[in-house]
């Protein structure tokens, strides 16, 4: 019994200390997972999105017949960095593209720039 329980502890140990096998936690967002932001670039991108640029955002469009999403990725320049923001218009049996609630993961940015920032994507037109 003693064995095991030192095992258990090495284990434990492992993956609490520095250098430890433990991944970023995942975050999901308009219903697409991702582990930091480079993964959602990479999803964004195998998706066929189309990225724009800007100074305070970096924005990507997806379409599907299914839904469409814009995403604003705030860059370093913006009060909201590193915070990324989407909103969806999903397709409706019968009633078309409906605006679903705009999504924040403020990644450490302030709140309130986070939530302004969603706030803003809520109301864009796309």
């Amino acid at each position: 019994m003693p064995r095991h329980v030192a095992l258990l502890l090495l284990v434990c140990a492992s993956l609490i200390g520095p250098g430890g096998a433990r991944a970023d936690p995942a975050t999901s967002l308009c219903g697409v997972r991702f582990q930091s932001r480079a993964d959602l670039g990479a999803k964004l991108r195998n998706d066929k999105a189309r990225f724009f640029a800007g100074e305070r955002v970096t924005t990507a469009l997806t379409t599907s017949s299914a839904a469409s999403t814009l995403w604003w990725l705030a860059e370093p320049k913006s009060r909201a960095y590193p915070a990324i923001t989407c909103v969806q218009k999903k397709a409706v049996a019968g009633r078309g593209l409906v605006l679903q609630p705009a999504e924040a993961d403020c990644r450490g940015a302030s709140l309130l720039e986070c939530h302004r920032l969603r706030n803003e994507i809520r109301r864009a037109k796309f």
